[in-house]
């Protein structure tokens, strides 16, 4: 059975924990440094959303992927059920949250509304279930209430007694593969209170991984659609996995799998190309929906002692064998096709979840190793020629001395036309792409001022929302290009100098081929940094741990790139007191004015500078501070000082021998790095 997508993270977890710990033992990192890698690991969370209308097999999904085993009861999630959490807990526990009188407020507002609308109506629903509750609900509003499992159906059932005022449900559960996990079961977008549609939005904007789980039997149909163009579309969703569920009950009704895929997928494409709209283009442009079964699954996964006490699941296990010709829980399982979506999620988390959380400290780790061994070749390279300066004579310690200062005026010349060579060019590029964006969020505003003039006022807040979440792809899009460009820059820059340096400082040290072999290699992997550089770091400032962490990244550009940028000054709550205010539409034009401000936008960009004078001193800091300059003064103390040559040459030796042991050692390091890194599971 492939690796469960939590035991995969969990094991990751772990050897990049023993990995930073191992550094810090050999004083590649601090002991700060470690521990707040430690910290990360142990406090960032894996999200993933999992959407869907009812009856799709949401919790029987639920149960087999987090459980395996009937832990959540089904068919517990209808319109008007609280957003769910299910997480890491010592105990079995739900805990319960209460709208505020606040929100309960909005909540009657609406629905003493006359109009025919999906959220006044869910209002009605809430305001008449909540009678139950009688004198209480005034106590109840603004608090938490913890409950066990088998109170769960009081919030989120659809006969609870809580369900009219529970906001959301946090699950806890004691199952250690779920520490630094969050699955996050969104029942529904028609929320009539705004704060708790928020929160949904927030959740799935921030996911990393959204799981659409369709039913086999009418897959993508209009509720479906609705779903994904309608609501998933405009959070902010960046990666989305189609899961086509209880395929098995179609295959026992004589339909080929395949044949259940192709719809899907032809549903799917036709209905994104009649949309034509970049996001779902980015989203849904090569639809691979997964079939899978998640009652098989569970059954494949439950203790089979309680399979054969329960006549329900003893029938449906039966059945299912019969159907499939297979007689294990092994073969149902693997007949379930679960693990096809677990290995989509890896697949999906390989190139997101762990690059952010495990490579960088891997990469920074290993950049100061080989930063560490690159001192030391540096070091023996100057040894050795400090060594053969001492063995020549005055007239030839002079001529060298006239070479190397040669070779430093053209290292000096080159960076120097390299440097005006890369900071035009990131001043051309910041310059067009401001052009763009300033463009582009003039255009917007003058859509939104016509949605204000031209429109109903209880469709302005719907059509402004989707008109600014409309905005965000593209001012992304135009980030992304901007971010392709200045990388590619830096590598074609770190190719020319790095050909040119070679070449002057070969000319030195043409006696050393092996060492100079070595240190260029070392400057060569230390490069990568650059090469590497993610979008959000281009655009965080260069000292950004002192301006307290991630919190400090500058600009719309990193905020644009997790759908942030949303309403700028104007929020939805906002919105919603606007609308309710004679003079809200003075006031709406009054506040779109003042979105994505251009001064935030310019300044957005001031980081990439830092990263340029940041890739321009690391070649002055290498070849001429590192490398050259030292060199330079050492013969200018052999011709100034009368000194025992001899025995400076002898304590040179020493210094050689010495030197050469710490880079063997800090070699068999790298190769036990190497086997940390080889042994990761992605």
């Amino acid at each position: 059975m492939a690796q469960n997508v939590w035991d995969n993270l969990s094991t990751i977890k772990g050897q990049v924990a023993q990995y930073a710990k191992s550094a810090q033992e050999n004083e590649w990192i601090s002991t700060e440094e470690c521990d707040g890698i430690l910290e990360k690991l142990e406090k960032d969370t894996l999200t993933i959303g999992v959407i869907g209308q009812m009856k799709c097999g949401k919790s029987t999904f639920l149960n087999a992927l987090l459980f395996k085993d009937n832990v959540l009861p089904v068919a517990s999630t209808p319109m008007t059920a609280a957003l769910s959490v299910i997480t890491y807990g010592e105990k079995e526990e739900v805990v319960a949250e209460f709208y505020t009188p606040e929100e309960w407020k909005e909540i009657a507002i609406l629905a003493n509304s006359s109009a025919d609308e999906p959220k006044i109506k869910a209002a009605k629903e809430l305001v008449e279930r909540s009678r139950v509750l009688g004198s209480r609900l005034t106590d109840l509003l603004g608090t938490t209430q913890s409950a066990s499992f088998g109170d769960l159906l009081e919030y989120v059932g659809a006969d609870g007694k809580y369900v009219a005022i529970t906001k959301s449900v946090t699950i806890k559960y004691p199952e250690e593969r779920l520490k630094g996990v969050q699955i996050v079961d969104t029942p529904g977008f028609n929320d009539p209170v705004v704060s708790r549609e928020e929160r949904t939005t927030e959740f799935l904007a921030k996911a990393d991984v959204v799981i659409l789980l369709l039913y086999a039997g009418r897959a993508f149909d209009e509720t479906d659609k609705d779903i994904l163009f309608e609501k998933v579309k405009n959070v902010g969703v960046g990666k989305i996995i189609i899961g086509v569920n209880k395929y098995d009950l179609a295959v026992a009704n004589g339909e080929l799998e395949e044949t259940i895929r192709e719809h899907v997928i032809s549903a799917i494409t036709k209905a994104v190309r009649e949309k034509n709209d970049i996001v779902l283009n980015g989203l849904l442009g090569q639809p691979n929906p997964i079939l899978l079964s998640a009652n098989m699954a569970l059954l494949g996964l439950m203790p089979i002692d309680k399979i054969m006490s329960d006549e329900d699941l003893k029938w449906h296990y039966n059945e299912t064998c019969n159907n499939f010709e297979i007689s294990t829980q092994k073969e149902i399982f693997a007949k379930s096709k679960l693990t096809d979506l677990e290995n989509e999620i890896n697949a999906l988390l390989a190139n997101g979840k762990i690059d952010a959380l495990f490579r960088k400290p891997i990469n920074e780790i290993q950049g100061r190793v080989n930063a560490k061994k690159g001192e030391y070749e540096t070091q023996l390279l100057e040894l050795s020629d400090e060594k053969k300066s001492l063995s020549l004579s005055d007239n030839d310690l002079e001529d060298k001395l006239i070479s190397y200062r040669k070779a430093e005026k053209k290292i000096k010349r080159s960076i120097a036309e390299k440097e005006d060579d890369i900071k035009d060019f990131v001043s051309e590029q910041v310059r067009d792409t401001l052009y763009i964006l300033k463009k582009e969020r003039n255009t917007a505003i003058e859509r939104l001022h016509r949605i204000i003039n031209d429109s109903k006022s209880k469709e302005i807040k719907y059509k402004i929302e989707n008109a600014i979440r409309e905005v965000n792809p593209m001012f992304e899009e135009k980030y992304q290009d901007f971010c392709i460009h200045i990388k590619s820059k830096f590598k074609s820059i770190s190719n020319d100098l790095i050909f040119d340096l070679e070449e002057i400082i070969c000319g030195c040290y043409d006696d050393d081929d092996e060492k100079t072999r070595d240190f260029k290699g070392i400057y060569r992997k230390e490069l990568q940094k650059f090469d590497n550089l993610s979008f959000d770091e281009l655009f965080s400032a260069k000292d950004v741990k002192e301006r307290k962490g991630r919190g400090a990244v500058l600009g719309v550009g990193v905020a644009i790139a997790f759908g942030a940028i949303g309403l700028g000054v104007l929020g939805v709550r906002e919105l919603i007191h606007i609308w309710q205010n004679s003079k809200y539409k003075d006031e709406l034009r009054a506040q779109v004015d003042n979105l994505m401000p251009l001064d935030v936008i310019e300044k957005s960009f001031e980081p990439v500078h830092e990263h340029v004078d940041d890739f321009i001193n690391f070649f002055k800091t290498r070849f001429l501070d590192d490398l050259l300059t030292p060199v330079i003064q050492n013969i200018e103390e052999i011709q100034q000082k009368e000194c025992d040559k001899e025995l400076k040459k002898t304590e040179v030796e020493a210094k050689i021998i010495e030197l050469t042991s710490k880079k063997e050692k800090i070699n068999i390091q790298l190769n036990e790095v190497n086997s940390y890194i080889k042994a990761l599971p992605y």
